[in-house]
């Protein structure tokens, strides 16, 4: 069953023209849908990657512009280290002199640094802790939220950081220490602050750092979105958020998106994970395959009834064309005015002129069966001069007449070589030879008239309009009066150039005036476009000339009285 299916389904692809058509356009119309469907697929996942760049950028923007913004608050803060109470006593004071009084003067002062650092802490959003190193002891204050203030030893990552280079008064350090934030490990950006002594001669002295600990998921956990994770790096460290193991983010399961800080040294990096990022776009993407699927269909169906249409009305003109092969002329009956009418109204036309010439041809066959038999008969003629001309020729062998034998056997020649070589176009050694047959003929009346051919060996092969030469050759006995000359001379001359091949007639005869030549021109670059009768022969070789080259030649006569007339032809080399 199968297999009758297959051999029916390959019998009508090579059979209809329909069905190739419907199959070919089934694979183009698939091919397209594919390439368009995933052209338009791949526009929008760029315009979703680019929309999450330009909106990754605005957000790392924003928490930098927030790392900045509480960076000049704590800057702010630092000031009011300096700043004296009533007693004209400052909180650096207080901090210089902590455990260098008795114990109410110490509770008085550890009472005024725990409300500097509480305030601090507390007016600024997103700082768990503050610290206090004193340069001079490694004495360290600081206040953690829900602890409360402590004192006692610093951790290894201040003790890192906390002193300065010369010029230097700001460190942003990340950091994942515990020790700032208990129980969580989360991280935080410390910012180190330089405190000097302004009360000292040398002002570069520092006294002191203010360490500032902003926590990073407080600036990053409103605006996270579709991010999975942060991080913010220098050249102290780095810190992710939420904690994340970087081989992980190394997959190509995340888009990473990087931006400087132009303000500061911190890089901030986001990665978003691209299954959340493409999950919208894969919902466009199904109903993009649907509607694709649609116009598929919807395509189809249309070219099945256009071509089912034009399959119909190629019918109709087949019918038609089986009619004429059997005989019958009728025409179609046309009922559109569509392409396919245009058609038939010719192929009507086409069946009539056709019917028509079958009519004629009928008639023309007999006659041309009577003109063949004519030409039989013309033949005779030729055969007939040429073997009467043969009888002359041994008579005047028989009465031992050489110069008139030699006569005769040059005219048999030349005219049998005119009568049966009917080629239109001969090589060039061929016509010259037989243009020296023409020059011996004309010699026995003119004794004192020499001539020369001169023809380049390379052209002799290419092939010339049989007798083009000849008539200009009789033009010279026509007109160049040589009879009262007596060292009377006609050059011949061919050769080639390029795509060209050149060939020179030039005489010594009596030759033409100024106003002659002129008028002899002028007749020969109308020649063809009049019925001026005068020079028969010239008006034959350009006709023939002009038809067989297309018109791709020339035809030059220089002349001089006294001295001669030269005539010039340019043809394209022809194999």
């Amino acid at each position: 069953m199968l297999t009758r299916m297959l051999a029916g389904f390959k019998r009508s692809i090579r059979q209809s023209m329909f069905v190739r058509v419907l199959l070919v356009h089934l694979l183009i119309s698939s091919i397209l849908v594919l390439i368009l469907g995933q052209i338009i697929i791949s526009q929008v996942n760029n315009r979703v990657l680019e929309g999450e760049y330009r909106y990754q950028h605005i957000v790392l923007s924003g928490w930098q512009n927030a790392i900045q913004e509480r960076l000049s608050s704590i800057k702010n803060w630092t000031r009011s280290l300096y700043s004296e109470n009533y007693m004209g006593v400052s909180v650096l004071d207080q901090i210089l002199l902590y455990d260098k009084g008795n114990n109410a003067e110490n509770l008085a002062r550890g009472t005024s640094i725990n409300h500097f650092l509480n305030s601090l802490a507390n007016s600024i959003n997103g700082v768990p802790s503050v610290f206090f190193v004193r340069s001079s002891d490694e004495k360290l204050f600081y206040y953690m939220k829900n602890s409360g203030y402590v004192n006692g030893n610093f951790p290894d990552f201040v003790r890192q950081h906390y002193e300065f280079e010369k010029d230097e008064y700001v460190k942003v350090v990340p950091n994942e220490s515990h020790y700032v934030m208990p129980r969580t490990n989360k991280g935080v950006l410390s910012i180190f602050l330089a405190v000097n002594d302004i009360q000292t001669l040398d002002r570069q002295v520092q006294v002191g750092t203010l360490i500032v600990n902003l926590d990073v998921a407080f600036l990053t956990s409103q605006s996270l979105g579709n991010v999975h994770a942060v991080q913010y790096e220098n050249a102290f460290g780095k810190v992710i958020y939420p904690p994340a193991k970087e081989d992980e983010l190394e997959s190509s399961s995340f888009l990473n998106i990087k931006q400087n800080n132009p303000k500061g040294d911190i890089q901030l990096s986001s990665w978003i994970s691209k299954e959340l990022l493409f999950k919208e776009s894969k919902a466009i993407q199904k109903v993009l395959w649907g509607l694709l699927a649609i116009l598929f269909l919807l395509t189809l169906l249309l070219t099945v009834y256009t071509t089912r249409k034009i399959s119909v009305r190629l019918a109709v003109i087949r019918k038609a064309m089986n009619r004429i092969d059997q005989g019958n002329f009728s025409e179609i009956h046309i009922t559109t005015f569509d392409e396919f009418a245009e058609i038939e109204r010719m192929f009507n036309k086409m069946s009539l002129h056709l019917s028509d010439y079958i009519n004629r041809e009928y008639l023309f066959e007999i006659e041309a069966r009577n003109v063949e038999i004519q030409s039989l008969q013309a033949q005779i003629n030729p055969h007939f001069l040429s073997n009467t001309l043969e009888i002359f020729r041994m008579q005047a062998l028989k009465q031992n007449d050489i110069q008139m034998s030699d006569m005769l056997y040059d005219l048999s020649e030349f005219y049998r070589w005119n009568v049966k070589n009917r080629n239109t176009l001969v090589p060039i050694y061929e016509e010259f030879h037989y243009i020296e047959l023409y020059l011996r003929l004309q010699l026995t009346k003119l004794e004192n008239v020499q001539y020369t051919l001169d023809m380049d060996d390379e052209v002799s092969e290419y092939l010339i309009a049989k007798l083009s030469v000849q008539p200009i050759v009789e033009n010279i006995f026509k007109h160049a009066k040589f009879a009262d000359k007596q060292d009377a001379r006609i050059e011949l001359a061919v050769w080639g150039e390029r795509d060209s091949i050149y060939l020179r007639i030039s005489d010594n005869g009596c030759g033409m005036d100024a106003e002659r030549l002129a008028a002899v021109r002028a007749f020969m670059e109308r020649m063809g476009d009049d019925d001026d009768q005068q020079s028969v022969g010239l008006m034959n070789v350009h006709r023939r000339l002009k038809l067989l080259f297309n018109g791709k030649y020339q035809m030059e006569l220089d002349s001089a009285v006294g001295i001669g007339t030269t005539m010039t032809l340019t043809i394209p080399k022809t194999s």
